[in-house]
C-alpha cells in the first residue's frame, strides 16, 4: 500500500507520466507492472493466470468461458486472439488461392525451326556460354545436330548451327563439361552406326567443335546419362545398348577411360532402352535405373565405392505396357529420388514412389495419354513441386499433370496441340521472364517448338 500512495503522490505532480520525476516515474511503474502480475497470476475461477513450464516457457492461461460468450486477450492494446483467427483464416484463403493459382496457361506453339528434317533428341545448354540455354536437336534421316542459339527475348538466332552431318541415327544426346574447360560440350549417341560420339566445344563465341570417337562397336546404343562414379571432378557417363540390353560406362578424365560393360544383358530379352543415373538409397553413390521395353521392366542397380553395380530388382510397374521413356525426381519431396515411366501400348504414365528402405510402391497417375513416348520432369508452376510433362505421340498433343504435394497429381492437362508426332521435350526459361517454358519436336512436321509459359 505505500508503494501504491507513493506511486499516487507522484502521479499528482503530472497528468502525464513522462513529466514524472525519474524516482516517481520508476515507481509508478514497477506498482503498474506488479499490479498486472498480481491480477494474472491470480487463479480466482473466470481470471487468466500466467504460468511457467517445465522447459521454461511462459504461457497466458484462460479459463474455460461459459456458452455465449467470449474471451480476449490484450497485448499492447491488440487482440491476440482475433488477430490470430483472422490470419489463420487468411492462410487458409491463400492456400485455396495458390492451388487455384497452379494451372499456368501456355501459349501457341512458336516455331524455333522447320527446317530439320525428323527431329528426335533434345536437349538445352549454354552453348556459346553467353548465360542463356540454348537447344540441341538431333534428326534421325540426315545424321545431323544442331544447335539453335537462345537470344534471351523469346527468339532465337535466324541460322541453325549445324554441326555435324556424319552420323547414322543419332538417338540420344547428353550436354556435359567433358574437358573441365568452363564450357559446355556433347555427346551423341548413334545407333546405327554403333558409337558414341564426344563433340568438344573449341570456340563457343563460333560455335565450332572438335569430334572424338568415345565409344564404338557397340550394339545399338540409344541412351546415356551422365553420372560421377568416382568424383574426381571429371564427369563419367553410362550407355545404354538396346540389341545387347547392356549398359556400359565410360570414364571421365583427361583421357577417355572405357566403355566397360556394368550390367549385363537378359538373354531372353534384349531392349534397354533407357538408363538413367542417380542416387536411389542416399548412400554417396551413384546407382542405375534400366528401362527393358520389350520386357515391359524397370529394374534397379545399386552402386558400390568399387564402381560395380548390383542388381536390386523389379520395379512395379503395374502393368505398362511397352515403357518407352523414365526420369527420376522427388516427386513426393521426401528427400530421395523416385522413378516416372510413360508406356505407349497401355497408354499409362506411372510413378515408382521410393521408400528408401529398398522398396517401391507403384502409383498409376493416368492412362489415358494415347501412345506417350516423351517424358520430362520440371516446376511450371513455380509451387516447388516437380510436375510430369509428356507427349501424345497419335493425338498430336503435349500434356502434364501438375503434382498436388503429397503425391497427388491433376487429371490431364493440354499445354498444346496439333504439333504432328511429338516425340521429344525439354523444359527452361526461353525468354528470361522467370517461368519455365516448353521445348518439343514435332518428328513428322519437321519442327522444333516452344510454347510460352504466360504464368508471369
Amino acid at each position: 500500500m505505500e508503494a501504491q500512495r507513493m506511486a499516487m503522490r507522484c502521479a499528482d505532480r503530472s497528468t502525464r507520466i513522462r513529466g514524472l520525476a525519474v524516482p516517481c516515474r520508476k515507481m509508478w511503474l514497477a506498482w503498474m507492472t506488479l499490479a498486472l502480475l498480481a491480477l494474472l497470476t491470480t487463479t480466482r475461477a473466470g481470471v487468466p493466470s500466467l504460468v511457467t513450464d517445465e522447459e521454461g516457457n511462459l504461457h497466458i492461461e484462460t479459463p474455460s468461458v461459459t456458452e455465449g460468450t467470449s474471451r480476449v486477450v490484450y497485448i499492447n492494446g491488440v487482440d491476440v486472439v482475433a488477430q490470430n483467427a483472422a490470419l489463420t483464416t487468411a492462410l487458409e484463403s491463400l492456400r485455396q488461392h495458390v492451388a487455384t493459382l497452379g494451372e499456368p496457361t501456355f501459349a501457341t506453339a512458336k516455331l524455333i525451326t522447320a527446317s530439320f528434317t525428323h527431329p528426335y533428341a533434345l536437349a538445352r545448354g549454354d552453348m556459346n556460354n553467353d548465360g542463356i540455354m540454348d537447344i540441341l536437336f538431333t534428326s534421325l534421316t540426315f545424321g545431323q545436330v544442331g544447335i539453335a542459339y537462345n537470344l534471351g527475348n523469346g527468339s532465337f538466332a535466324s541460322s541453325i548451327n549445324v554441326v555435324t552431318y556424319a552420323l547414322a541415327s543419332p538417338h540420344a544426346i547428353l550436354v556435359m563439361d567433358t574437358n573441365n574447360d568452363g564450357f559446355k560440350d556433347f555427346l551423341v549417341a548413334d545407333a546405327d552406326g554403333g558409337s558414341v560420339v564426344a563433340y568438344t566445344n573449341t570456340n563457343p563465341s563460333a560455335g565450332t567443335f572438335s569430334s572424338t570417337v568415345v565409344a564404338d562397336k557397340l550394339d545399338a546404343p540409344v541412351s546415356l546419362d551422365e553420372l560421377a562414379l568416382n568424383k574426381d571432378g571429371f564427369s563419367d557417363f553410362v550407355i545404354a545398348t538396346e540389341n545387347k540390353d547392356a549398359i556400359y560406362l565410360v570414364q571421365g578424365g583427361s583421357t577417355w577411360s572405357g566403355p566397360s560393360q556394368v550390367v549385363s544383358g537378359t538373354a531372353n530379352s534384349p531392349s534397354a532402352f533407357s538408363v538413367r543415373s542417380g542416387d536411389m538409397n542416399n548412400d554417396g553413390y551413384a546407382d542405375l535405373v534400366v528401362m527393358r521395353t520389350s520386357a515391359d521392366e524397370v529394374a534397379l542397380y545399386t552402386g558400390s565405392p568399387t564402381g560395380t553395380f548390383y542388381f536390386s530388382g523389379v520395379l512395379p510397374t503395374l502393368g505398362a505396357d511397352y515403357p518407352r521413356a523414365i526420369e527420376l525426381g522427388d516427386l513426393d519431396n521426401d528427400g530421395d529420388l523416385d522413378v516416372v515411366l510413360v508406356a505407349s501400348i497401355s497408354n499409362s504414365v506411372v510413378i515408382m514412389f521410393n521408400q528408401l528402405n529398398g522398396q517401391f510402391s507403384g502409383e498409376l497417375v493416368s492412362n489415358s495419354v494415347a501412345t506417350p513416348v516423351a517424358l520430362h520432369l520440371a516446376d511450371l508452376n513455380g509451387d516447388g513441386h516437380l510436375d510430369i510433362l509428356t507427349t501424345s505421340f497419335s493425338s498430336q498433343q503435349v500434356v502434364w499433370f501438375r503434382n498436388l504435394g503429397g503425391g497427388r497429381f491433376t487429371n490431364k492437362l493440354i499445354l498444346g496441340q496439333g504439333l504432328s508426332q511429338p516425340n521429344s521435350l525439354v523444359a527452361l526459361d526461353v525468354d528470361q521472364d522467370g517461368d519455365v517454358d516448353v521445348v518439343a519436336t514435332g518428328e513428322n512436321a519437321n519442327h522444333v517448338v516452344w510454347y510460352e509459359n504466360l504464368r508471369l
